[in-house]
Order: C-alpha cells, then structure tokens, then sequence
C-alpha cells in the first residue's frame, strides 16, 4: 500500500510540475501542430523517397516520439489524481509531526528529481526541435542550389543552341550553293536527253545553224546571269548586313583582321550582355518566314518579366548583404555586440588599438616591434578588407543598376524595344529580297545550262557518230548522282575531335639507334629496337599500347546539322521546363521552412511572418 502510495505521490507531483509551466505545455501542443501539419515534397512519378524527404520523416517520428511519451504521461497523471485524493486524507492524519517533516522532506527531494527530468525532457524537445528545423532548411538550400545549377545550365544550353545555328547556317549556306550546281547539271543533262532525241533527224547544216544560234543565245543568257548573279549578291549582303543592329558581327579592319563588333541598336546590347550573364530573363521566338527558299533563322527576345523580378531581387539582396557587411563609416566598435561587426566597426577596433599602441610606446610600456604589429594591422585593413569591401558594394551596384537598365530596354512599351521590332521586320524584308533575287538568279542559270547542253549535244554530233541510246543512259546516271547529292546537301557537316595513338619506332628513329655488338640498333637500355615497337617518353622499348606515349592526333566526324540544331532546341525547351518546375520545389521547400519557424513561438505572441521574396 504505501508503495502505491509513492507511485501516485510522483504522478502527482509531475501533474504540478506541468500544471506550473504551461509554456511548456504550449511548446508541445505548437511542436505537435508543426509535426503533424507541416508537407513534404513527394512525387508523383518516382517511387523512390529521396534523401531530403527522408531526413524530414525522420525528423517529424522523433518529435512524435517525444510528445507521445508526454502524452501517454499526462493521462497517468490523471488516472492517478483521483486515487491520490482518496489516500492524501487518510495518511496525512494519521502522520505524526515527525513523519510529517519527513514526508515533506521527501517531496522537496522529488520536486527536485523531477524538474531535473523535467529540463532534460524539455532540452530534447528542444534539440528535436532544431533537428527539424535544420532538416527543413538544408532542403531548402538543396533546392536552391539545384535551382542555381539548371539556370547556369540553361544559359550554356542557349550558348550551344547559337553555336548550332551558325554551324546549320554555314551548312545549309553550303548547301544552297551544292544544291543550286546540282540543278544546274540536271538541266544540263535533260536538256541534252531531250536533243539527243531531236537531233538524228537534224543535218549537217541544220546542226551548224543551231549551233550558231545557240551561240549568240548563250552569250545574252551569261550577260542575265551576270546581271542576276549581282542582284542576288547584293541581296543577300543586305540581309546578313541587316540584323547588325542588333546582333553582334565580325568585320575586317583595314589590316585585315576580323574584329568583333556590337549591335548599334541598345536592345541589342542589353540582349547580348544580358545572354551571357542573365539568359534565363529573356524567351526567345523564331520569326523567319516559313515560305522562303533560301535557309535563314530570324528569332526575336524578349524579357521573361517573372525571371527578371526574381533575377533583381537577388541582386538587391546581394547588395544590401554587400552594404552590411562594409557599414557606415561613422560606424563604431561595439565590445558587447554579439553579431559580427561591420568593417567600419572592425576598422574603427584596429584604428583604437593602434592609437592606444602609440600611446603605449610613447610611455616605454611596449616595444616597437608590438607597435609595428598594431600599425600594420590597421593599415593592412584599412588597404585590402575595407578596400574589398568598398569594391564589392560598388560591383553589387553596378551589376544591379546594369541589370535594371537592360531590363528597360526589353519594355515593349519603350522606344528602344520598339525600334528593335522595327529592325527585326526590315531584317525579314531583307530576307525576303534575298530570297526573291536568288530566285531569279537560279531560273537564269538553269536556262543557261539548257542553252549550254543543246549547244554540247549538236557539237558532239557534228564531230562524231555517237550511239543516241548510250548518250542518254549516260545523262540519266548524272541525274540521279545529282539528285542523291541535292538530297545529302546540307545535312551533313564535320566536327573535330582528338584522339591519341601509340608511340611507336619508325625507320627514321631505329636508323638513329646506336648498334650492340651484334650490330642490332638499341635504346638507352640496350633492348633491341624493331620497327613499330612501341616507345615511351624516353624513346624506349615497351611492350604495350598502354605503356607507350601518347601522341594527340585530331580527326574529324560527321555530324548531321540539323538533327544538333533540334537537339540542342530541344535541351533548351528540357530545361525551360525543369527551371520551371524546381522553383515550385524550391517554394515548397521554402514555405515548409517558415511554417516551422513561424510555429516555435513559445508564447502568447502570434509568430512573425516571414516576407515573402
């Protein structure tokens, strides 16, 4: 009986302890809402649980561990509160002062074994707490990071992209050219079927006046040619010439050396700085016109406005970190401060203890090898962390009004972006000359070819007696190699690559070899050296590929152009869409954390919210 009797005794005891710190009480009910209702990200594709994922599970089971235990304590607590009133009556009257003190006694002792427990239970709850919490925010910084990572990989992405176009451009440029000499011959080649048929019938001197006539007809046809072949040129000159405003070039100097030149117009040069430092802001559309013959790609940027909100609140927070960090320069030391001081502030600390240093030294009370010390640094401080310091907001600064001002440059309301529209419509115009002018140069061309082989067939019937039939087959073969080349024209280009071979002993290098006693070339070793033996970096003999120096060699392979150029279209796109995806991780992650922040409050004061970015 009196064993039950302490049992209860305790129980009650933890029900005061409890009773007497309801703060206490609200840390649990507050950590309860905050395992209980905060998410996780899952998702809907993968099976497997991630690491992230897993860390917050865990974290949440050992904070409901802990309230489970205070849970299942406090029901004991008041099963037993009930018993305890019955007894309390019936003991403490019969106790006498004596054990009356001693009971007392042992209750100051127990009061005291349990509010030690009590501290223990309540720091462990605590450091499930933070566990929690810091669980919640490396995810968020993972997220973060991986963000960061996508962006940097979204901005090479659209760097190979340029870098496919110019080799599709170049390719199909090529093309163009194969394509148009392979029409020609085709002409040729029909033409000459089609005389081949006519002209058994012909004479002699109706052979010779066709000729003749072909003669003078050919020689009008080269003059159109001509004529044609410099329409198109300058046609196509104006187009390339055209998007310099606001895409950059390269030119010939007077030297003769390519020089790189930026766009006229200031869009373009807010696009250009912009691609290679910010490219996530800016979307990017294909305007050429879809009816053109000639291969040209036309696209138009502008400004992605969410990418570009975010991008400068970033950069107004690197600021405002970088402006913090250096201080004001009316800033003084704080001996009490608990956070790090600004570098006014730890400047102002190496000015004062320089001070105090030569005043030491003017009393004998310190050597000058110590006043040396102080002097240094305050100077070394004051010429390299100040300096840093002053150098990063000034950099944080520009690179923000930089930004700003490019990124208004991209308003479809302002006159810059207007007049870079109106650049990008004289470009498709230009696009659409040189296409019109190539053409007519091209009907020139193959007319001429007609002209010519009429003119080669009567030619060659006048010199000889050729078999018609053979002559035909031989022009059908012609066309069909031309046909397979137009179809191959354009789609292939070649790309260089290093590879590395083998070392090895050539005629020249074993004849150099000194000779042994036998007669029989060595190496510095004295092996025995044979033709295509595989040599070291010492030119000595080694057995296999793997032993021998390398030796960098460049080949070239063949890359369809087009199919990179979709490729690298499509990386983009790929990438678009994850960048997409990983900020609505990344905002998760980030609401989850403040949700945990905001439910540690461990009084009546509603949490502080976190501003939102």
């Amino acid at each position: 009986m009196q064993e039950k009797f302490k049992q209860t005794l305790l129980l009650i005891i933890l029900t005061y302890l409890i009773i007497m710190r309801k703060k206490f009480i609200a840390v649990y009910a507050l950590m309860a809402v905050l395992a209980l209702g905060s998410t996780t990200l899952t998702s809907c594709v993968d099976d497997n649980e991630s690491a992230s994922v897993t860390a917050i599970r865990d974290a949440k089971a050992e904070q409901l561990n802990a309230l489970a235990a205070a849970s299942n304590a406090e029901a004991e607590v008041q099963k037993a509160e009930a018993l305890l009133k019955q007894a309390q009556t019936a003991q403490l009257e019969q106790q006498t002062a004596q054990e009356k003190a001693e009971f007392e006694a042992k209750i100051e002792a127990l009061k005291a074994q349990y509010e030690q427990q009590r501290q223990n239970y309540e720091q462990q709850i605590i450091q499930n707490q933070a566990l929690f919490r810091n669980t919640l925010y490396q995810n968020y910084i993972a997220a973060n990071n991986e963000l960061k990572e996508l962006e940097g990989d979204y901005i090479e992405a659209q760097l190979n992209l340029a870098s496919a176009k110019a080799g599709i451009t170049t390719a199909e440029k090529a093309a163009q050219a194969t394509i148009l000499a392979q029409d020609e011959e085709i002409a040729k080649q029909q033409a000459m079927i089609e005389a081949y048929k006519a002209l058994p019938e012909n004479s002699r001197d109706e052979l010779l006046k066709q000729i003749e006539e072909l003669t003078v007809q050919i020689s009008a046809k080269n003059a159109e040619v001509a004529l044609k072949n410099q329409a198109y040129t300058d046609a196509y000159n104006a187009y390339t010439e055209a998007d310099d405003a606001y895409e950059s070039t390269t030119k010939s100097d007077n030297a003769g050396h390519r020089v790189d030149v930026d766009p006229t117009l200031k869009t373009g040069q807010a696009i250009k700085d912009l691609r290679s430092t910010y490219g996530n802001v800016l979307s990017l559309e294909e305007v050429t016109p879809e009816d053109l013959t000639v291969s040209v790609y036309i696209y138009k940027y502008s400004l992605d406005k969410n990418q570009a909100t975010t991008t400068q609140r970033n950069l107004e927070l690197a600021l405002a970190d970088a402006e913090k960090t250096l201080g004001k320069s009316t800033d003084k030391w704080d001996e009490d401060a608990t956070e790090t001081q600004s570098l006014y502030a730890q400047l102002d600390k190496k000015k004062t203890d320089y001070e105090k240093a030569k005043k030491q030294f003017e009393d004998e009370e310190i050597t000058e090898e110590t006043l040396l010390y102080y002097q240094g640094e305050y100077y070394n401080f004051e010429k390299y962390n100040l300096a840093n310091g002053i150098e990063a907001v000034e950099t944080a600064k520009e690179n923000l009004d930089e930004f700003k001002a490019n990124i208004a440059l991209l308003d479809e309301n302002s006159e810059d972006y207007k007049a870079y529209v109106a650049a990008i419509e004289n470009t498709i115009e230009a696009a659409k000359a040189y296409d019109k002018a190539y053409e007519e140069y091209k009907l020139e061309v193959i007319a001429c070819a007609d002209l010519k082989a009429k003119k080669y067939v009567a030619e060659n019937l006048l010199t000889g007696n050729p078999d018609i039939n053979v002559k035909i087959a031989e022009c059908e073969e012609a066309i069909a190699k031309a046909e397979a080349i137009k179809a191959t024209a354009g789609k292939v280009g070649y790309e260089a690559y290093t590879y590395y071979e083998a070392k090895t002993a050539d005629q020249d290098f074993v004849n150099n070899c000194a000779l042994n006693d036998n007669n029989e070339p060595v190496d510095a070793n004295g092996r025995v050296v044979h033709l295509g033996d595989f040599l070291d970096s010492n030119n000595c003999v080694v057995d296999t590929w793997d032993e021998a120096a390398k030796i960098p060699m460049t080949g070239l392979q063949t890359i369809n152009v087009e199919a990179y150029y979709k490729a690298c279209e499509l990386e983009v796109e790929n990438l678009k869409s994850e960048i997409e995806t990983q900020k609505l991780i990344v905002a998760q992650c980030k609401a989850e954390l403040e949700a945990a922040i905001n439910s540690g409050a461990t009084d009546d004061t509603p949490a502080e919210e976190t501003p939102a970015e």
